[in-house]
């Protein structure tokens, strides 16, 4: 996600596997300032600044791939990062994902508050059904509210307020790969 000179913002990233690649764009002229997701391309070679969990994790060809074994429950398997959202602000979710191995039955995309009441910022995106072998470009623009509650109750007001999170949402799904790059 990166902030622009205007307010604007934008969020990229990618899965392998499920490979989900996204890329940050932006909806104004003006130039991003910073990207708001750490190591978004897994240029570190691994998952720092990830929340990664529910199969074995890997960097194979520049992606972060997941690998989500049989019978994983909803929700036992995501990519997930708490991010610094601005009050009343555009951002722009753009990536490009695929399936490399196995099929992905049900694969959501949201940008929420990761605590409970769970207030989405963009609405849940399935998008298991787009994804193949083959890349596919994705790209959602979402408007924060005027109030953004801490990611932890109590926690500082200028800490995280929100996760960007590639979760998978299936029951009792057969194994499949998801992977991202350039989050």
């Amino acid at each position: 996600m990166s902030k622009r000179g205007n307010g604007r913002r934008v969020i990229t990233g990618g899965l392998a596997g499920i490979s989900l690649l996204a890329t940050a764009i932006v909806v104004s002229p003006s130039t991003p300032l910073a990207n708001d997701v750490v190591n978004g391309d897994f240029g570190t070679g691994d998952g720092a600044g990830w929340n990664i969990y529910g199969g074995a994790f890997a960097v194979e060809d520049g992606f972060g791939c997941l690998s989500i074994a049989d019978g994983v429950g909803p929700y036992g398997a995501a990519f997930q990062q708490r991010l610094r959202l601005e009050p009343d602000t555009d951002y722009v979710l753009s990536f490009d994902a695929k399936v490399p191995a196995g099929t992905a039955t049900s694969v959501t995309v949201v940008v929420q508050l990761p605590r409970d009441p769970f207030t989405g910022y963009l609405t849940p995106q399935a998008i298991a059904a787009q994804l193949g072998s083959d890349v596919t470009s994705f790209e959602y623009t979402f408007t924060t509210p005027s109030e953004l509650p801490p990611a932890d109750v109590g926690g500082p007001a200028d800490g995280p307020n929100a996760s960007v999170e590639f979760q998978h949402t299936a029951s009792g799904a057969a194994a499949y790969q998801l992977c991202l790059d350039n989050v």
